[in-house]
């Protein structure tokens, strides 16, 4: 594979735990369908949140965007919605 789509529904946009939800889902769908060794091998996500998405790569084992890191608290928002900034409208 070198694409996968996630699609969640518009409202997941407007809370920071559905869309840590959706990143979340797609680092997991980046490691199911990795496969290691293939040299300058390049696997490409998209997040999809209503007509938004955001595009991720796994490329030489690292995710990009790099993943924020949860805090203590619970008080970062590890997916800022910003990271949807792509419209399809």
């Amino acid at each position: 594979p070198v694409l996968f789509l996630e699609v969640k529904p518009p409202f997941h946009l407007d809370h920071p735990s559905h869309r840590r939800r959706a990143d979340a889902q797609v680092r997991e769908r980046f490691y199911s369908l990795w496969v290691p060794g293939i040299p300058g091998q390049v696997l490409y996500g998209i997040s999809a949140i209503g007509t938004t998405f955001a595009v991720y790569t796994l490329e030489n084992d690292r995710i990009t965007p790099v993943a924020t890191p949860r805090s203590d608290d619970g008080m970062v928002d590890v997916a800022p919605g910003d990271r949807w900034e792509h419209d399809l409208v």
